[in-house]
C-alpha cells in the first residue's frame, strides 16, 4: 500500500534533514567561485549539496550519525572527487573512453580478489568511498592504467604512474582548480587540500566558516 500523501518514513525523513543541515553547514559563506560550490573542476562543479548527500551516506553506511561534525571526513571525500574529476578529464582529453561493460567486469575481478562483493563494498567504504560511488572508482582505476599506458607505452608500472601524476598535476594547474576556501587549499602539486588560507586561519574566522564542524587538526 502506498504511504499516504506527506507521509515519509522516518529513516528516509532522518537522513534528508541530515543532508540540508550539512548543505547548510556547508554553504555557510559565500567563495572564490559561485555560491554553493565545494569546488570548481573547469567547467566542472561539486556543488555543496552534493558534497553533504556523500558525507552523510559515508556516515550512514559507517553507522555513524548522518550529518554528525566530521571536518576531516568532509576534506577527505571533496579531495577524492577533485581527483577523480581530473583523471576523469584527462583520460577524455587522451581519448580514453570506458563502457559499463568494462567497468562491470573491473568490479568482478577486484571483488574476487578480496573475498566477494560485501568485501569489495567495505574495503571502499573504509576508504570513504560509498557503495554508490563504487563504480566512479573502479572506472578511476581503469582510466589511470589506460592512460598510463598511452603516455608511457610499455614502461614499468611506476613510470606509468609517474607520467599519470605528471599529466593531472599539469591539467590541474592549467584549470585553476578552485576550492572553497571554507576547506583549506587546493595543491596543484600535490594534488591534495591544504591548510587553510592564511586569511581565515590568522583571523579567527575557522569556527565560523566551518560552521559546526571543527577546524583540521595537524
Amino acid at each position: 500500500m502506498k504511504p499516504r500523501s506527506g507521509a515519509v518514513p522516518g529513516l528516509v525523513r532522518s537522513r534528508v534533514a541530515a543532508v540540508l543541515v550539512l548543505a547548510a553547514v556547508l554553504a555557510a559563506c559565500g567563495n572564490t567561485a559561485s555560491a554553493g560550490d565545494a569546488a570548481v573542476i573547469g567547467s566542472a562543479r561539486i556543488t555543496t549539496d552534493d558534497l553533504a548527500a556523500t558525507v552523510a551516506e559515508v556516515q550512514e553506511a559507517l553507522g555513524t550519525t548522518p550529518g554528525a561534525p566530521d571536518e576531516g571526513l568532509v576534506v577527505d571525500i571533496l579531495q577524492r572527487e577533485i581527483i577523480t574529476e581530473l583523471v576523469a578529464q584527462s583520460a577524455q582529453r587522451e581519448g580514453i573512453s570506458l563502457t559499463q561493460g568494462q567497468i562491470d567486469a573491473k568490479r568482478a575481478e577486484t571483488a574476487a580478489g578480496v573475498g566477494g562483493e560485501d568485501q569489495l563494498e567495505l574495503a571502499f567504504l573504509n576508504s570513504n568511498v560509498p557503495p554508490s560511488q563504487l563504480d566512479e572508482q573502479i572506472a578511476l582505476s581503469i582510466e589511470v592504467e589506460a592512460l598510463g599506458e598511452k603516455l608511457a607505452p610499455g614502461g614499468p608500472v611506476e613510470q606509468q604512474q609517474g607520467a599519470v601524476y605528471a599529466y593531472v598535476v599539469a591539467l590541474s594547474e592549467e584549470l585553476d582548480v578552485l576550492v572553497s576556501p571554507r576547506f583549506g587549499t587546493w595543491s596543484n602539486v600535490e594534488l591534495r587540500i591544504g591548510p587553510l588560507p592564511t586569511d581565515l586561519a590568522t583571523s579567527g574566522q575557522p569556527d565560523e566558516v566551518l560552521g559546526e564542524l571543527p577546524v583540521p587538526q595537524g
